[in-house]
């Protein structure tokens, strides 16, 4: 199975990319963080007339994440149980061709110390807590996304910029 993976920061401006990109490379799944949308505002026809089925979980202005498949995505879910941020459209997720896949957008922490950078440990623990739950760990599953973590110099474009945060 082919999966791409991309924070677009805004559908609206990277439209015709994420065209292009499906025209070229014709993934069996494109799973986008950060949309930037409202469900309704999604442009969905547009990929639909690609071939591909559609699963949004948007938020206005921030956030937002989509699920664009080959086969349609079944079992779809939107946030998860126990978030700590419930109205922050961050989790999309379902089952096709035999694969669970989650679309993760993970809050950015801020600083250390930060109350952003707490919430984000809290959010990680409770989505863990959620996937050792209700997951099942035979089977094929797969979690994508942009999950705002860079252990590393060699995560960051700019290492010193972000040492300590």
């Amino acid at each position: 199975m082919r999966i791409v993976t991309w924070n677009v920061n805004s559908i609206r401006t990277r439209h015709a990319r994420c065209l292009a990109l499906l025209e070229r490379h014709r993934p069996d799944l494109l799973c986008l963080q950060e949309t930037k949308v409202v469900d309704g505002d999604f442009p969905r026809a547009d990929f639909e007339a690609l071939g591909y089925h559609v699963e949004v979980h948007g938020q206005r202005t921030y956030n937002g994440v989509a699920i664009l498949s080959r086969e349609p995505l079944e079992q779809v879910q939107r946030g998860f149980p126990g978030d700590p941020a419930p109205g922050q459209a961050r989790v999309l997720g379902g089952r096709t061709a035999g694969l669970r896949i989650l679309d993760l957008y993970v809050p950015n922490g801020k600083d250390v110390g930060d109350e952003k950078y707490e919430l984000k440990l809290r959010w990680l623990d409770a989505l863990a807590a959620w996937i050792e739950e209700d997951w099942d760990p035979d089977e094929p599953a797969v979690a994508v996304g942009d999950f705002n973590i860079a252990p590393t110099d060699a995560d960051v474009h700019d290492p010193e910029k972000w040492r300590g945060r």
